[in-house]
């Protein structure tokens, strides 16, 4: 498979998880996109009547995988906990090293254009492991070869997921009541509008080699 002339090849890491299931028919809808690739750890039950291709590759060690022809913009919506991984070195491994060894397999592709979600506070020297991560794999791909980067700071995400969290399930019933009192870039905000915000910026890409970190702000209601 080769990216059609006429449109452009989307890779989807993460299409499975709360952000990722959102950029999904966002990408396939897409009037831009002739072929959307998703690797996951299990398969995809998506039905289109669009005219893009969706390619699913679906096997339990995603390090395995790789892109299919050429490959334009890249999402990754890659993301786990230190509870739900085990340990801080399998969260390590998933949240750093697994997304960045595909990175590399898809600028091997010929892939230009990275939107990452990271984390608000996502800082490598962070005390907080969880940033400390967020922001090694921030300063990973800076040292990669991308044309364009795009950097996603959300706060709390809200909407449902198949695991229970209970941090995200105290904010959407207490929001209502605390949101004033909460700065906007650590506001939680919906996945649901990241993921729009995620798609609408193939089309902010110029010609000149750029890094843009945005934040929840952005995504907040005034």
């Amino acid at each position: 498979m080769t990216t059609n002339s006429n449109g452009k090849t989307a890779l989807l890491l993460g299409a499975t998880g709360l952000i990722g299931s959102h950029v999904l028919p966002k990408l396939l809808s897409h009037p831009d996109i002739t072929n959307v690739l998703a690797p996951t750890r299990r398969a995809l039950n998506v039905q289109t009547t669009s005219s893009t291709t969706l390619l699913n590759w679906n096997g339990a060690d995603l390090s395995q995988y790789e892109p299919e022809g050429d490959v334009d913009h890249v999402f990754c919506c890659l993301g786990s906990t230190i509870k739900t991984a085990g340990s801080q070195e399998r969260f390590a491994a998933f949240d750093h090293d697994l997304p960045a060894q595909l990175f590399e397999k898809a600028l091997a592709k010929r892939a230009h254009t990275l939107h990452l979600v990271s984390a608000v506070g996502a800082d490598p020297n962070s005390k907080i492991f969880y940033n400390q991560i967020k922001g090694r794999l921030e300063q990973t791909v800076m040292g990669q070869s991308w044309q364009h980067i795009f950097i996603y700071q959300p706060s709390l995400l809200l909407g449902g997921r198949s695991e229970f969290r209970l941090g995200e399930w105290l904010a959407q019933k207490t929001m209502g009541v605390v949101r004033p009192l909460i700065p906007a870039s650590y506001r939680p905000i919906k996945a649901e509008e990241l993921a729009l915000a995620m798609v609408s910026d193939m089309d902010r890409s110029g010609q000149a080699p750029q890094v843009i970190r945005i934040g929840s702000s952005l995504f907040l209601e005034n």
